[in-house]
């Protein structure tokens, strides 16, 4: 064995810090590890050998700029052990929000990739009625802290989304138990109305992410199709969107298309430290959205603005004030990006596509 450690007989391995180079300890790697952890970072460390683990030499306190590491729990040393602790070869990735817009396209995705799939849900039946076979559903709210821990032991990449809960939380949790990658989907405001209050959020959580010592990437996308969902019940009462203004033009993405981009960043290389804007193939307005889902249901549907002239003036001055009721179509778009076809090797779908397909929810 080299100078960074020696060999003693019974169930151990033992290792002397030395040289700021990795060492890989292998064992059965059926054996479950991750309750483990080296207990000083100074002195012998002490490893079952039925794990396998990597270990680490790194400035107290901080992190090793290597994927698949813990941040340490030992402080106060001039060096300190950094170890990660894998159950098994295979990745393990671990969905936030699989049963929503653009949870259920990505785990469709991932199905049959090779990967683990861990999915987090508030409602296991509806789950396992909706997700791929084989997902691993882990069922609970992610505001409480054990359920978190739980569902994020032995992650290799977690797909995280800024209205999942409070993802500061969730963020400081994974970096505790060593998930070293993370997708995370925030927004185009952080961008493109960086003082907005959704703008403020986006940037403050990735600037934790990154800070946080994690991999990862980071996708931002404009207006949803699927927040047209909101207006599902007056066409199923009636054959009129009414709504305070038409807002302006805006290049709505299909949440299936955010998937893609983000299903290519969980299972490929080439995306770390990426952020993608991401938008539609083409600017609509309200009155393009309604003609659309018009057409898909094969039924005429109209537009018909109601706004009162004092929010029409805000909605006009200060389209930030009204962001959190009305979302992004009352400010000026980013314009049409070709992320998505640059990412994937296709043009983004069509909001007419995304009707089509989802014009059961208006019926």
């Amino acid at each position: 064995m080299s100078e960074r450690g020696e060999r003693v007989p019974g169930r151990v391995h033992r290792f002397r810090l030395a040289a700021p180079r990795p060492r890989l300890v292998s064992g059965d790697p059926t054996v479950r590890c991750s309750e483990w952890w080296p207990q000083s970072s100074r002195e012998l460390t002490t490893v079952p050998d039925q794990c396998s683990v990597s270990l680490f030499p790194c400035h107290a306190g901080g992190f090793c700029d290597a994927r698949h590491l813990r941040r340490t729990r030992a402080h106060g040393y001039p060096y300190s052990l950094i170890a990660h602790v894998k159950r098994s070869s295979a990745l393990m990735i671990l969905v936030t929000g699989a049963t929503g817009n653009m949870g259920l396209p990505l785990m469709r995705r991932l199905a049959g990739s090779g990967a683990d799939i861990r999915a987090t849900t508030r409602d296991e039946r509806r789950a396992r009625a909706l997700l791929p076979p084989g997902t691993q559903i882990e069922e609970g709210d992610l505001a409480q802290p054990d359920f978190l821990e739980k569902a994020l032991r032995d992650v290799d990449k977690l797909f995280l989304f800024l209205e999942a809960g409070d993802p500061a939380r969730v963020l400081e949790v994974a970096s505790d138990v060593g998930v070293p990658y993370v997708v995370l989907v925030t927004s185009l405001l952080a961008e493109t109305r960086p003082r907005s209050f959704v703008g403020q959020l986006a940037l403050g959580t990735e600037q934790l992410m990154w800070e946080s010592g994690f991999s990862g990437t980071v996708l931002r996308p404009w207006e949803y199709a699927s927040n047209t969902l909101a207006w599902a019940r007056e066409i199923q009462s009636g054959d009129v969107v009414r709504k305070p203004s038409a807002g302006l033009p805006s290049p709505v993405i299909d949440p299936a298309d955010v998937a893609a981009v983000a299903a290519l960043a969980l299972l490929e290389d080439g995306h770390d430290g990426r952020t993608y804007a991401l938008t539609g193939p083409a600017e609509l307005t309200a009155q393009d959205k309604v003609a659309a889902l018009s057409a898909a249901l094969g039924r005429e549907v109209t537009f018909e603005e109601n706004g009162e002239p004092e929010l029409l003036a805000k909605i006009r001055n200060a389209p930030e004030e009204v962001a959190e009721e009305f979302g992004v179509c009352f400010m000026e778009s980013p314009g049409v990006l070709s992320t998505v076809e640059d990412v994937t090797g296709r043009r983004p779908r069509a909001f007419s596509e995304w009707a089509l397909e989802h014009s059961a929810a208006f019926k």
